[in-house]
């Protein structure tokens, strides 16, 4: 698999030429290929990369059969001894079982998300819930704040706080990917702020920011109030009071 979304096939010329090589291309992807895989009986090649699709190719025809939006960039592939299931590792650490015949998926486990890489004046990417001792919040790597259980080791909900990136590439033109930089929860609970980055494409310094006001209700968080652009400066920091809702 290329950067370019190739897939090149090297086939050995014959016992007339040895040590000489043919090559076939298929090309699917419009971004980088980042998983190849046969089916145990060679029949089928899979692949996956950037686009959160996976391919299936009929290696004597070239026909190819799709499993889309699966969310995320797809890191890994795995087929069953049978053939009968392949197994899809996304970029967000969640495992996809498929069914090799129908194309479907039978089951779909969602691990601890990858944390979001830090910078200089970023967010803690974990913060133990004030209201569970046994819960903490993972700011990942995909906009979404992850609440997993500890001693369950499993995830209870995640929130969307940034606008999804879902199906598109960082740095695919028009598009202007959005990260959660901070989030901050009251002593009680009840209620969360999250601020939103979106930096403009081609520029490191120029962005805009969304502050999110969100509040929960039966155990399930509900965006209340939404500011664009709160800030005229940078901001390096949030932060929630102790007794009061009150955030700076």
């Amino acid at each position: 698999g290329e950067k370019s979304g190739r897939i090149v096939s090297w086939f050995p010329n014959g016992s007339e030429n040895p040590g000489s090589f043919y090559t076939t291309v298929k090309h699917w992807h419009s971004h980088a290929v980042l998983a190849l895989k046969f089916s145990p009986d060679g029949s089928h090649l899979l692949s996956g990369g950037q686009e959160g699709v996976l391919v299936v190719w009929q290696c004597r025809t070239d026909q190819t059969q799709f499993l889309p939006r699966l969310g995320a960039s797809v890191d890994s592939l795995a087929a069953a001894p049978a053939g009968d299931r392949y197994a899809v590792l996304l970029q967000t650490n969640d495992l996809i079982i498929v069914n090799a015949a129908s194309l479907s998926i039978e089951s779909h486990v969602t691990g601890c998300r990858p944390l979001r890489s830090l910078t200089l004046g970023s967010a803690q990417p974990t913060l133990l819930l004030p209201y569970s001792e046994d819960t903490i919040t993972c700011n990942t790597s995909n906009g979404i704040l992850q609440f997993y259980h500890i001693l369950q080791n499993s995830v209870k909900r995640t929130i969307r706080a940034a606008k999804s990136s879902q199906g598109m590439v960082h740095g695919q033109a028009g598009q202007n990917p959005s990260h959660l930089d901070f989030y901050a929860f009251t002593s009680d609970g009840i209620h969360l702020v999250t601020l939103e980055r979106r930096v403009y494409l081609g520029s490191h310094t120029q962005s805009e920011t969304t502050m999110k006001f969100w509040q929960r209700h039966h155990d399930q968080w509900h965006a209340e109030s939404c500011l664009e652009n709160p800030h005229q400066r940078t901001v390096t920091s949030v932060t929630a009071h102790p007794t009061e809702h009150l955030v700076a």
